[in-house]
This record gives C-alpha cells, sequence and structure tokens, in this order.
C-alpha cells in the first residue's frame, strides 16, 4: 500500500506501507513534495515531485522519467508488473491524448468518440491505470462535454456505463483497473459538483459506494485503486479532514 501525508511542516511525504512497516519515498536531492500513483507487484512504485520530475523507485533505487517528445506537459498515472506506464499528455494546442509507454516507446491512445473542442483546456483522453493483460482504462470528453470512462481492450472501447444511463451524472472517473477487469472510481451525480460518490464496476454492473462517514457538502468518497484480491484503496471526506481507507469489495 502506498500513503501520501503531511509532515509537522506541511510538506506532503509519501511512504510504502507493508504491514505496520513504512518505507519512505524520498527521491535523492529533492526537496519538494512528494506525490504516489502507482505500485506493482515488484514493488516498484510510480510517483511525482513537485519540482514536475515523475520517477521510479525499486528498493533504493530511483530513476527519473523523460517526457514524451512531443508534449507540452506529460503525466504519469499507472503502472503494471511488466513495468509498462500509462498516462497522458497535452500538446500544443492544449489537447489531452493518452498513452502507454513500453520501454522508451510511447503508444497513443485516444477514444474514438473523444471531442477535443467541448472545452478550452485538456479536452480528450487520459489514460488512468493498466492492468497486466495491457488493459487499460482511461477517461474522455464527449461532444456535450461530459466525462465518461471506458475500459480499452485491443481494439475494443467497453464503456462503464453507470446507474440511470449515461446521461445520468455529471461526470464518470474511473481510477483503477485488475486483472479480472474490475474497475474503481466516483462520479459527481445530477445533483451537484460536490456530490462525489465512488463506485465498483464488474460483471455485476455499476454499484455505487459511499463511505458510511463521509459528507455530502464536503468532497465526497473517491477510490483510486483496486488489486486482484479485489481490496481498494481510496479516501473521503468526513467534514472536517481526508481520510484515508482501504477495503474488500
Amino acid at each position: 500500500m502506498i500513503v501520501e501525508l503531511l509532515d509537522g511542516l506541511g510538506n506532503r511525504t509519501a511512504f510504502v506501507k507493508t504491514g505496520g512497516n513504512y518505507d519512505p519515498i524520498a527521491p535523492p536531492g529533492v526537496v519538494a513534495d512528494i506525490y504516489v500513483y502507482g505500485i506493482n507487484d515488484s514493488g516498484v512504485v510510480l510517483g511525482y515531485t513537485g519540482d514536475d520530475e515523475y520517477f521510479l523507485k525499486s528498493g533504493t533505487t530511483y530513476e527519473f522519467i523523460g517526457n514524451h517528445p512531443d508534449a507540452r506537459y506529460t503525466y504519469y498515472t499507472g503502472i503494471n508488473n511488466s513495468g509498462q506506464l500509462v498516462g497522458y499528455i497535452t500538446d500544443i494546442y492544449g489537447h489531452s491524448r493518452g498513452f502507454i509507454k513500453t520501454g522508451s516507446s510511447f503508444t497513443m491512445v485516444d477514444h474514438p468518440d473523444a471531442d477535443h473542442s467541448a472545452c478550452t483546456y485538456y479536452c480528450g483522453t487520459w489514460l488512468t491505470d493498466i492492468n497486466n493483460l495491457g488493459h487499460v482504462a482511461g477517461v474522455y470528453v464527449d461532444s456535450g462535454g461530459r466525462y465518461r470512462s471506458f475500459i480499452k481492450n485491443g481494439n475494443n472501447h467497453i464503456p462503464i456505463v453507470p446507474t440511470g444511463g449515461p446521461d445520468g451524472p455529471l461526470g464518470v472517473y474511473v481510477e483503477g483497473i485488475n486483472d479480472s477487469g474490475r474497475t474503481v472510481g466516483y462520479f459527481r451525480d445530477s445533483n451537484s459538483t460536490s456530490h462525489v460518490r465512488g463506485f465498483i464496476n464488474d460483471g455485476d454492473g455499476f454499484v455505487e459506494i459511499t463511505h458510511p462517514d463521509a459528507v455530502d457538502y464536503g468532497y465526497g468518497t473517491y477510490f483510486t485503486g483496486i488489486n486482484n484480491s479485489g481490496r481498494a484503496t481510496g479516501w473521503f471526506d468526513n467534514g472536517e479532514k481526508r481520510r484515508g481507507f482501504s477495503s474488500n469489495l
């Protein structure tokens, strides 16, 4: 499990939690905030520094990752056991395009229904996670400006359809996928952008999940990842602070 927290000075730090042990994530020479985005079964951590650099941590070794050569910005969001990375770029026009990075090679991924003209910035496609079969989870903006989620399996784009149909929520954001194709994430319902609910999606359909201590007027409930045993991680807002959690789904 990877953990982020604020220290006594207000700096964002990160750890890998194994049982009761906390292994700090501290790239050499970095004094900025540390963020973590993924970990694979070999313990390789994908992270980011407040100095705008992404890195991989394997044991005590840190490797900084290069950007896409044609991108204005490059964002990495997930890693699998083969070391494949996913994320998205923004191009010179401010459009978003997803990618899978294998070794030093980038394969671009654009959802066929993504509409770059639906908003001013970051419209397009971005990928959020990849499983060990090479299936990816992602989000795109459609022609109506709605955020849609999908699983890409080969050339197939499988939609993640929420309760109430595709036109129900204001936006659906998938964050994690395991080898069984189960996905987790969050969505904003049609009442208000502050009503955020978590979800799991599998062969039984889209299931809404709200942490019992989350409040509707706060940030709500967010799921951020799920492993092959069905254990999911996330965080919620109880009206006073944000709290991390893990849960068997």
